[in-house]
Order: C-alpha cells, then structure tokens, then sequence
C-alpha cells in the first residue's frame, strides 16, 4: 500500500466512526492536501462548534502525514454533492447506549495512535466509568512530551475520540499519563 493510500485509509477510518450518514467518505489525497466529502447532514459533524472537530481533523492530518509522508498533510472539507437546506440543519442529541461499540473504539485509538504518535510503545486502557461513560486511559512515552504540544496532537485526539464515543452512544473522557 501506498503511503498516501495508507494516510487517506486513516482518515476514513476516523471519519467513519462519527459521521452517521456517510456510508462512504470520499477521501482523496493530493498534492499536499486531503480532500475530505461527506453527506451533507455529516457536514456539521466534521465542523464541530466554532470548528474545533475540524481544526482536529486538521491536526491529526498534519502529525499522520508527517509520520506517514514524511510532510506536512492539511485538510479540505469538501462542500457536500447534495446540500442540506439551512432549514434542515438539526442538531442531534447524544443518546446514550449501553451496548456501545467498544471493539470499534478500540480500533479508532490504535489506528490514529499508529499513525499520528508514531511509537509503538504507547498503551491504552478503557475503564468504564458508568453505564454509558468510560475513560481512556494513555500511556505515552515522556520524551514525546514535547513533540505533541503544537499543534496540540494529545487534545485532537481527544476531541475526536470524543466524537466518536458521542456517535456511538458513549460519553467519554481522556487521560493521559507520561511516563
């Protein structure tokens, strides 16, 4: 597999665990930049409030291209084939469930811990905390400390596991430890 193959699988991977409607993301590598198409009732998903999950999506891009590319990747949101009516734009509730997708969680923090912390002596834990809560639990190596911090990579992680917990019908939070 190519490595832009590999970059654009990554960010698949990530925008299939919290985009509800979008069977398939189009993703595509090019020239420096992902270009990113999702349903239009995703579109505010990959957005966020005030654009935090994008400016995640943006960062973790940028430290997996980095690792995988060797340069740095930045991401374009591609506006939707079919648009939703601004009429239409609903947000939806977090409803919790107890039978969340722990195994699919679990495969969203490996790939993005591959790919983004480049180190495979990172662990992870998740203890559920109640019915439909659960911390994940980081392992990171302390040299890396400083690698992380701009842009943030250790709170784009969050933000998007997060997300993903939220689609899932989980609600969850994220420590890390430096060891």
């Amino acid at each position: 597999m190519l490595p832009e193959q590999l970059l654009e699988r990554v960010l698949h991977r990530v925008i299939k665990s919290f985009c509800l409607r979008t069977p398939e993301p189009e993703v595509k590598y090019f020239d420096g930049k992902i270009c990113l198409r999702v349903d239009g009732k995703d579109q505010g998903r990959c957005i966020g409030k005030n654009g935090i999950v994008f400016w995640a999506l943006d960062t973790l891009m940028w430290y997996a291209g980095t690792g995988i590319l060797r340069k740095k990747v930045r991401l374009d949101l591609l506006d939707p084939l079919v648009p939703i009516p601004k009429d239409h734009r609903m947000v939806t509730p977090f409803e919790a469930n107890p039978n969340w997708d722990r195994q699919a969680i679990g495969q969203l923090i490996e790939a993005l811990l591959a790919s983004c912390f480049q180190t495979t002596s990172t662990a992870w834990s998740i203890e559920e905390t109640k019915e439909s809560a659960a911390m994940v639990h980081l392992r990171l190596p302390f040299e890396l400390q400083g690698a992380y911090e701009d842009p943030n990579l250790i709170k784009a992680f969050s933000i998007i596991i997060r997300s993903a917990g939220m689609a899932s019908g989980v609600s969850l939070e994220i420590e890390v430890h430096w060891q």
